[in-house]
């Protein structure tokens, strides 16, 4: 039985009221009118979200108040007049120029500009967007697309030399007959193997990060703590260091286990490696301390080895870092950018303070809440 069509009634809409309520209800885009001088007529709800004025506040006050001084100093004219001319609009692209909020503070925005005519008046529609949140996640990906860049380079670079070293000592051995000197070339064959072992372990838990994030359960930092220092104890010096542990966190923490162990991992094989050996009158210690507040979850990982320098605190996240070369036999300067990468993942912040032969002090703050970071998904 075909379908029976019902006649759809005309209904009269009133355009102007129509777009009036669009434009009053609109509130991410920013639409302001102005008159031929520059003075503000009309201030939607995007505006004023965006700026922080209220219409009472703005109406009636020149628009050079929401620019940035290299627009804003000048005439209205002169404004339209470069606007125009702007190159970017000549090719129906949107133009980028700073503005200024209500509390002094400067954001980017995307402007287009149209002239309008009511009642024989010439009037100026300004929309903008503020992109702000577009601009940080550009960033974001070119410094990501730099680090990933480097880790490629450095990556391809640090593990040619354990396999071009472990080559050659084979070829050593296929000409060696003495059982003495054989023995000892297998023990630097090992020993180069070991150390692309841990480049390679330095690059698995880099490159993983983001995907680790997402699972996560109950973590209880006594017994991850405690199986961190027993994956430790071959470490040089692990003997001589009294490590003093204090955990107080009385309701759950969820987050990923193994993001959590390599931060404490990280940090405390880090905290041994620049031990200062133990004398008469120096016990080398590391501190290992979380606490609970209302809102975070805190980390803090303290030694009193040799230090950092002043001009090396800045630069010892990066990737590939290295402040003492001569001190990383065996590392692959990764440790501490992972730390910081797993941090900032989970939405936490982590700083350093320390002093040269006084030691070290590694603080995190990571909020209880864990939602990844946009800058991952």
């Amino acid at each position: 039985m075909a379908a029976q069509s019902h006649p759809v009634k005309n209904e009269t809409i009133d355009d102007a009221l129509l777009y009036r309520n669009i434009y009053d209800s609109m509130n991410i885009a920013v639409v302001i009118v102005t008159d031929a001088n520059g003075k503000i007529l009309k201030w939607n709800k995007g505006a004023e979200n965006t700026f922080g004025y209220c219409e009472d506040e703005i109406l009636g006050r020149p628009y050079s108040l929401l620019m940035d001084r290299k627009y804003g100093k000048l005439g209205f004219s002169e404004f339209v007049k470069r606007a125009k001319s702007n190159e970017d609009l000549k090719k129906n692209k949107l133009l980028q120029f700073k503005c200024l909020h209500k509390s002094g503070r400067k954001f980017p925005v995307e402007f287009v500009m149209s002239k309008l005519n009511s009642n024989g008046k010439n009037l100026y529609a300004l929309k903008m967007l503020d992109i702000t949140k577009r601009i940080e996640v550009q960033n974001r990906l070119k410094q990501e697309t730099k680090e990933l860049e480097l880790f490629l380079y450095r990556s391809a670079h640090d593990l040619n030399a354990p396999f071009s070293s472990a080559q050659g000592l084979i070829n050593l051995m296929r000409d060696e007959y003495s059982i003495e000197k054989m023995k000892t070339l297998l023990g630097m064959l090992e020993s180069t193997i070991s150390c692309a072992k841990v480049m390679s372990e330095g690059l698995a838990k880099a490159s993983l990060v983001s995907e680790k994030v997402k699972s996560s359960k109950p973590i209880d930092f006594e017994i991850l703590v405690g199986h961190v220092l027993t994956s430790l104890k071959r470490c040089h010096n692990f003997d001589q260091i009294k490590f003093n542990v204090d955990i107080k966190v009385a309701h759950e923490y969820v987050s990923n286990p193994d993001l959590i162990f390599a931060v404490f991992q990280n940090l405390i094989k880090n905290s041994i490696k620049y031990s200062l050996p133990r004398t008469k009158d120096h016990t080398p210690f590391i501190e290992i301390k979380v606490s609970e507040l209302s809102d975070r979850t805190e980390i803090m990982v303290c030694d009193n080895g040799k230090g950092i320098r002043r001009e090396n605190l800045g630069r010892i996240f990066d990737m590939y870092y290295r402040a003492e070369v001569e001190e990383f036999s065996g590392s692959n300067g990764l440790g501490l950018y992972i730390v910081k990468r797993i941090v900032e993942n989970l939405n936490g912040t982590i700083d350093v303070e320390s002093r040269v032969k006084v030691g070290a002090c590694f603080h995190i703050i990571l909020p209880k809440n864990i939602k990844t970071s946009e800058s991952w998904e």
